[in-house]
């Protein structure tokens, strides 16, 4: 029996020596936070409630210490802690989701009031934003001087962000670019400064913190490099230091690390978290602070314009996340959509999608509704599935983070307007320009006046809301948009950036749409200045000024300087394209508007055959722009009286326009009369030659200027690659053809006041002024711009162009009729208001016919002006 009872009594101390040997202890104790370095005391946290998901909650004691008992644990093991105390909240983030059971030393844990960290939040907020643009508006003024400095900064620029920077303009552009990224990225960053606790920093720290919270960012670096506080660090991290050596110089490093961010340093900052990456693996490998660093690092690197490690680090962070926290965490989520911005910025999206919707899976279960980050989720997925391919999911995207944003954020937030661009972008591509519109000047609304805008990021709104009035034809609005772009632009970029010269471009269409001519003409020359001496002189863009001058000059009847313009442009583009681009049809048909225009037909006739050549070759033989280009020669053989040949080009017009648009439409039924028209002639001209007519369709055209085809096969030379066309559209006229009637008589009367001359040019000597209704007699039909005349026995000349017969003149005040659709003008120009659209076969009253093109006529008790060649008289 007493063997027995021995047995039994060593049993049960084994079970309790076994037990106690399973049984491990956590010590720790919880302060407010910076108590002792504001005070001299520290201020402990008593009755807070503590507790892990494997042991019961304890409360503090007076000191603020508390003792958790983990019953059947890991000596190494992990665990979750969670302390809590009405009107406080932790401070130390990186300590609690992963605690470590058995420590060395009590845990320390630092808590604070909201309100308290609020403010401190607040202060470098406001300390943070003042350092960035600080940073910023120091480095544009060194760009706007001359010298070694500014080349030295963009070297360095070239260097730090990983770009090909040339020009003043490109390195504002970059520094834009990437001061609005860093006002992103602050507020992560403030909250990590505003929640440092300094009761247990050292000296260097504490000293560095001051100079930074009191805004002496520069002091506080300086402070951290005399120190040589990382090297020596970097050193002891192998010479065996403790622990809370190790972590103050991680603290120091993590610390300079984010004062070189506010300095937009980069590259430097990178370097900073570098070196405390090792002394937090060295210390305690894999923790979600390291995870945190890493991060931070991948973020400095992205903005250096260097995915490669930035997404290794990103990798890394990642692994740690995954086996420290929940699947579902949404640290997990951010950690994916951060992947997935590096692999949109490499272009990989269909990568980028995965770890998006990954994150969303996660976010979309763990965060509420209105969540911020969920928002950027959201927009980040918009712009994925629209590089995809995918708008209608992208505009999806973009309204859930409308939707969360609108309900979340204040009216003024730049982030809201944000996502009004966005949107305004997607529906400016589908052609929905009213909707565009809305969403721009929403943007506008909250950004033109707001403090710290990128100005070009702003002018470039501005240029948006322009284009999309111009695509609605509110030319008004349009042109007051544009021209605060260009203030912008003007005041922010070198005088001859090209993109000022596009700006210039722009507004010479909006005031030519608007018939101010003197304005068009001054801005286009202003655009053409620029590329000049931007551009090399036989650049595409400089062809397309030319023929956008030209189109100016020739609107305003100034044919010498249209043509000189135009055969620039001809010479610019026949040497930089190939000799059947699409662009040259362009320059011929304008060539041969201005000859036209001129009454030089045969000039005109050749350089539209040559444009009629190309298209041939390049378009379908059924092509309406065919048909409009046959259709014009077929004026212009007219005119020639060579009516067989305009027979044939009108049929071809009419071959094509009865099958698309179809028979009843104007343009079908123009080319038909027009091939009733010659037949008449052509009866006409062989009763009086008394011969028999032959066959209208046997005849064939002879006119064609031959365009050699370029052999197939042969790949075309690097230049002709990059100047294949111009990034400036070209003014094309697209008003209707007219034809202009020849001028058999000798008796004219004067359209407009002018002067009877010594010599057929504008500097002459003037013999006399005649005014309107003066009738004179042609002597000579000197040359196309001036004739020679007699006005009452005195011999001079006057401008063609001002000449009308007097037998057509006397005849106003007829009714007419018009012969196809066209408008009702409040002046004698094509780019006049449109004062009521006139259907074929309208009847109006000729009152005056003022000039060989234009009429004026009433119609319903309206006056305004048609074109003479859409009228005929009513039968």
């Amino acid at each position: 029996m007493e063997n027995l009872k021995q047995t039994l009594l060593a049993c049960c101390l084994c079970f309790s020596l076994f037990c106690e040997a399973q049984q491990v202890t956590l010590h720790g104790q919880v302060s407010v936070r910076n108590s002792h370095y504001e005070t001299g005391k520290t201020q402990y946290v008593k009755r807070a409630e503590v507790r892990t998901a494997q042991t019961a909650s304890v409360k503090t004691n007076r000191k603020g210490q508390f003792t958790l008992i983990f019953s059947g644990g890991n000596n190494n093991a992990a665990t979750e802690l969670s302390v809590k105390k009405k009107g406080l909240k932790v401070t130390n983030m990186y300590d609690l989701p992963q605690t470590v059971i058995v420590q060395e030393h009590p845990l320390l844990i630092f808590m604070d009031t909201p309100e308290k960290l609020s403010q401190s939040q607040a202060a470098f907020i406001f300390f943070g934003k003042n350092a960035l643009q600080t940073s910023h508006n120091r480095r544009l003024s060194i760009l706007q001087k001359e010298g070694h400095e500014k080349d030295l900064l963009i070297a360095e620029l070239n260097k730090e962000l990983n770009l090909k920077v040339n020009s003043t303009e490109e390195a504002t552009l970059a520094l834009e670019k990437q001061l609005k990224k860093a006002e992103e990225k602050l507020p992560a960053i403030v909250r990590e400064l505003a929640y440092i606790n300094l009761d247990a920093a050292n000296d260097t720290y504490i000293g560095t913190y001051e100079h930074l919270r009191d805004g002496k960012i520069h002091d506080a670096l300086v402070l951290l490099n005399d120190t040589m506080f990382e090297y020596e660090t970097i050193a002891a991290a192998s010479d065996g230091r403790t622990v809370k050596e190790l972590r103050q110089a991680a603290d120091c490093l993590k610390l300079k690390a984010k004062i070189h961010f506010l300095l937009l340093e980069y590259h430097s900052a990178a370097q900073a978290n570098e070196k405390c990456i090792i002394l937090l693996q060295k210390w305690r490998n894999e923790t979600l602070e390291l995870a945190d660093v890493y991060e931070e690092t991948a973020y400095f690197y992205e903005n250096l314009g260097r995915y490669p490690p930035s997404l290794d680090y990103r990798q890394k962070a990642f692994t740690i996340r995954k086996k420290m926290q929940d699947p579902m965490h949404p640290d997990i989520a951010n950690s994916c959509n951060s992947m997935a911005e590096i692999y949109r910025h490499s272009g990989k999206y269909d990568i980028a999608l995965l770890y998006s919707l990954l994150a969303q899976t996660i976010l979309e279960k763990k965060s509420p509704s209105d969540d911020a980050s969920l928002a950027a989720l959201y927009t980040d997925l918009a712009t994925t599935y629209q590089a995809l391919g995918q708008p209608g999911t992208s505009l999806e995207y973009q309204q859930k983070a409308l939707t969360i944003r609108e309900r979340t954020l204040t009216p003024d937030d730049p982030l809201l307007a944000e996502t009004y661009n966005s949107l305004s972008g997607y529906h400016r591509k589908s052609g929905q320009y009213k909707m565009a519109l809305e969403y721009q000047l929403k943007a506008l609304n909250i950004l033109e006046n707001k403090p710290g805008t990128g100005h070009l990021y702003l002018a470039g709104l501005y240029e948006n809301a322009g284009n999309d009035y111009q695509s609605l034809h509110q030319f008004n609005e349009s042109l007051s948009h544009h021209l605060k772009a260009l203030s912008i632009r003007e005041q922010a970029l070198n005088a001859n950036h090209p993109s000022l010269a596009v700006s210039y471009n722009t507004l010479a269409q909006l005031y030519l749409a608007q018939a101010q001519y003197d304005q068009a003409l001054e801005n286009q020359l202003k655009a053409l200045d620029i590329f000049k001496k931007t551009l090399g002189p036989q650049h595409a863009n400089i062809g397309a000024m030319h023929n956008n001058i030209a189109s100016i000059y020739l609107i305003q009847n100034q044919y010498d300087q249209a043509l000189e313009s135009q055969f620039q442009a001809l010479r610019i583009f026949e040497k930089v394209l190939n000799p059947a681009h699409p662009t040259l049809i362009t320059i011929y048909k304008n060539l041969g508007k201005i000859y036209q225009e001129t009454g030089q037909y045969d000039l005109a006739v050749e350089y539209l055959l040559k444009g009629n050549d190309i298209q041939k070759l390049t378009l379908a033989p059924n092509h309406p722009d065919i048909a409009s280009f046959s259709y014009k020669i077929g004026v212009l053989y007219q005119i020639k009286r060579e009516y067989e040949k305009a027979g044939l080009f009108y049929e071809k017009a009419y071959d094509i326009w009865k099958v698309n648009p179809g028979e009843e439409h104007p343009d079908t039924k123009m080319a038909k009369r027009g091939i009733d028209q010659v037949n008449t002639q052509i009866k006409a001209v062989l009763i009086s030659e008394k011969t028999t007519a032959k066959p209208l369709k046997k005849v064939v055209a002879t006119d064609s200027v031959s365009i050699k085809k370029p052999a197939l096969g042969i790949a075309e030379t690097g230049s002709e690659k990059e100047q294949k066309k111009s990034d400036i559209p070209l003014i094309e006229d697209k008003s209707a053809d007219r034809s202009m009637k020849a001028f058999d008589e000798t008796l004219f009367q004067i359209s407009q006041t002018t002067s009877l001359r010594e010599q057929p040019n504008s500097k002459s000597g003037v013999l006399k002024r005649l005014s309107t209704g003066t009738k004179v007699r042609v002597l000579e039909k000197t040359q196309k711009y001036w004739w020679k005349v007699d006005y009452n026995g005195q011999t001079g000349f006057v401008k063609a162009l001002l000449l009308s017969t007097g037998e057509a003149l006397e005849t106003a005040g007829e009714y007419y009729q018009v012969t196809q659709e066209t408008s009702l003008r409040t002046q004698a120009t094509a780019s006049s208001k449109v004062l009521k659209r006139l259907g074929a076969g309208t009847r109006l009253t000729v009152t005056e016919k003022t000039g060989k093109f234009w009429w004026k006529v009433e119609y319903n008790g309206r006056t305004g002006y048609v074109k003479a060649l859409l009228l005929e008289k009513a039968k």
